[in-house]
């Protein structure tokens, strides 16, 4: 295989510098001639991307060659994370396992090493994107504009309705997955809390009194945590049908129908 010179780009920069004498030296080739230039986004250290060379020789039983390599480096975190979120959410979080995660990818176990440090840090790497997708967008629509009530309510809906905003899949497998481990436990309570919190100001904010906004939160959001649960499926055209009766036995005010109309608006095109 004829190889040519390789780039390193370290934070964005890409140097084009000529490295044939140490990548042959890693790789054995003789020949630098085509290879065409590839990002990274860290520094590399020659001697890092050796030891990588010898974890992908000894997993194919045979020198790495190039092409490993490159297969490696080519395959971007997200994809290592998407992988190990289906295995999370269909499976649990024992089938996020490096090797199964390696093999549906269709590169070697190492490959994970280019941008992760370890399982454990793709595992926190799933745990901050449930965090921030589920948590931070159901605080958003919170807090969002409204000018009643039921059209707060309506907005905070708008997670029940829409993966972008919140996935309940990902939100089961998290809470599955906390009944084995201490640390996600912490995490799951420090999300529920504050989905409550959230949720309970924004009651407060159309002048209910704290006793019944906290009510009102915990109502609302037990309610949709146990049709997460009990994995309830019905097509999105009637569940956007029920929101109003939910809305008004949420808050005790009946939607107006402009309210009703810009939620569906939303939902149903």
């Amino acid at each position: 295989m004829c190889i040519g010179k390789i780039g390193i780009a370290a934070g964005g920069a890409l140097t084009g510098t000529p490295l044939s004498a140490r990548l042959g030296a890693v790789f054995g080739c003789d020949h630098w001639k085509s290879l065409p230039y590839i990002r990274i986004d860290t520094t590399v250290d020659m001697r890092d991307i050796s030891g990588k060379c010898l974890r992908v020789s000894a997993e194919k039983g045979r020198s790495a060659t190039m092409t490993d390599m490159m297969t490696d480096i080519a395959t971007p975190a997200d994809a290592w994370l998407k992988a190990a979120y289906d295995a999370l959410v269909t499976q649990g979080v024992d089938a996020v396992k490096t090797g199964a995660l390696a093999d549906k990818l269709g590169v070697a176990r190492s490959g994970l090493y280019w941008h992760f440090k370890n399982r454990k840090a793709l595992l926190d790497a799933l745990l901050l994107q449930w965090e921030r997708k589920n948590t931070g967008n159901l605080v958003a629509r919170t807090e969002a504009y409204a000018d009643t009530i039921t059209e707060a309510v309506f907005n905070l809906f708008d997670c029940w309705m829409d993966l972008d905003l919140f996935d309940s899949r990902l939100d089961r497998a998290v809470r599955n997955w906390a009944l084995g481990n201490a640390q996600v436990t912490a995490k799951l309570r420090a999300a529920d809390t504050a989905r409550v919190a959230a949720i309970r100001a924004m009651f407060e904010r159309f002048g209910y009194t704290p006793e019944q906004a906290e009510a009102r939160a915990f109502t609302i959001y037990y309610t949709q945590m146990g049709y997460i649960a009990m994995i309830v499926i019905e097509p999105l055209e009637e569940r956007v049908e029920k929101a109003a009766t939910y809305v008004e036995t949420f808050t005790g005010v009946s939607p107006s129908a402009a309210d009703v109309a810009r939620f569906k608006a939303r939902h149903i095109s």
